[in-house]
């Protein structure tokens, strides 16, 4: 019975319930990223303040939420450029960027080249 009011415990401390609901934000996130998401929509689907979410974001991801749509946003193209022969426009609108240029200032900014030259490097 210890056992079972431990594990009881566990579930329901601020924290397990925390990162429980930043789970299924990203969860969420992750399914949706062609849609418009920002960090107040993030905090508004994990029903806290922005100030809230992010803080408890960084602390279980430690990375900010902006930080992290980034991150998987261009993972995502990247997986695209290098698996489909979608257009560079049409994988951006996939990603959540509103343009084909959006999507390549990000990927120079962060990846240091274009969508075009990564596709070109994963298909040699």
């Amino acid at each position: 019975m210890q056992l079972k009011d431990t594990h009881l415990n566990h579930i329901h401390s601020p924290d397990a319930l925390k990162t429980a609901r930043i789970d299924d934000v990203i969860a969420w996130a992750t399914k949706n990223l062609s849609t418009k998401i920002n960090t107040q929509v993030l905090a508004e689907k994990a029903y806290v303040s922005r100030s809230t979410f992010e803080r408890s974001f960084r602390q279980t991801q430690n990375m900010s939420p902006r930080e992290w749509l980034i991150k998987v946003r261009l993972i995502k193209a990247q997986n695209l450029l290098a698996s489909t022969s979608q257009s560079i426009d049409s994988i951006a609108k996939a990603c959540g960027y509103v343009s084909a240029l959006s999507l390549r200032l990000a990927f120079k900014k962060h990846l240091d080249q274009t969508p075009g030259e990564y596709r070109l490097l994963q298909q040699a």
